[in-house]
């Protein structure tokens, strides 16, 4: 087992604060004993227009003692896999991935994509969807195998983006630069939970599946342990994506997502998605170690 896997990279909307608050973090990170940073979707887009902006944030990182280990691509309408069907939308991710492999990074998270389902597409149109993904997965496969960057595609909680679908996916291209990405949260979200009323589920969730209802499946962390390289570290109730630290109001079984990582043989790296504002990174980092601690 890699230790250093164990180690939460720390999450911070890096594009949304200036280099002062930015410092002020990194000490923060350092203090509470982490030791690897994640670049956020936002940050990762934003250095199509500013290229030398992660370089300078490696820079202030590493006065810390701090290192960027993680990424997540740019995500949502016209960036997600099963929507990249021309240049532009090709171009969003092609040229940042040698900026983020100079940096150091080691992993860059995707979304399959699920505005499909959303625009009432996907259904009758599976087929097209998952040959769109696998053709733009396959053109980012080589970008990312020169740059030695390991892809890792997402589970989330649409029709198009099961564990189911993204494990696929991936199948298609046994390559050591690709794999899964266990998103903890979105795994809780479609597992089977004892009393959850789906009627209680955030209203996004239910139109994603209706007419039905969520395919709900056991096991999903299990299932993609052989292809995990990368995880999203949060908690929530089992009905919204609260992306919230772990504590009392959480619903993971966190012992048993630390012994299923424990057997993950290409596990690189864990990462913080803790997304909430109120906390002190302090406390996030806290919370989010001590499973697997």
């Amino acid at each position: 087992m890699n230790a250093d896997a164990f180690s939460v990279s720390g999450f911070y909307r890096w594009n949304r604060n200036d280099d002062f608050h930015i410092s002020q973090a990194c000490t923060e990170f350092a203090q509470a004993g982490t030791r690897f940073l994640a670049a956020d979707a936002e940050t990762v887009k934003n250095l199509l227009e500013h290229p030398d902006r992660l370089k300078q944030l490696c820079s202030i990182a590493g006065r810390e003692g701090l290192i960027f280990r993680d990424a997540h691509a740019a995500w949502g309408p016209g960036n997600d896999l099963n929507e990249l069907t021309d240049e532009p939308s090709f171009v969003t991710h092609e040229k940042v991935m040698p900026i983020l492999a100079d940096c150091g990074i080691r992993t860059m998270t995707f979304h399959i994509g699920a505005s499909c389902v959303y625009g009432n597409t996907w259904r009758g149109n599976e087929e097209k969807y998952r040959d769109i993904a696998a053709a733009a997965l396959e053109r980012l496969l080589k970008t990312a195998e020169k740059h030695q960057l390991t892809l890792a595609v997402e589970n989330c909680f649409e029709p198009s983006t099961t564990a189911q679908e993204a494990m696929a996916l991936v199948k298609r291209f046994p390559s050591p630069y690709l794999g899964l990405c266990l998103d903890c949260g979105h795994a809780n979200l479609m597992e089977p939970m004892a009393g959850r009323d789906v009627r209680k589920m955030v209203g996004y969730i239910q139109k994603a599946w209706q007419p039905g209802i969520p395919e709900f499946t056991p096991g999903i962390a299990e299932y993609m342990a052989p292809e995990i390289v990368t995880v999203h570290v949060h908690d929530n109730d089992g009905l919204n994506d609260l992306h919230t630290v772990i504590d009392e109001h959480g619903t993971i079984d966190w012992k048993r997502i630390r012994k299923v990582l424990s057997g993950a043989p290409r596990l690189i790296s864990l990462q913080s998605e803790a997304d909430i504002a109120s906390l002190s990174i302090a406390r996030k980092a806290d919370s989010l170690q001590r499973p697997f601690a």
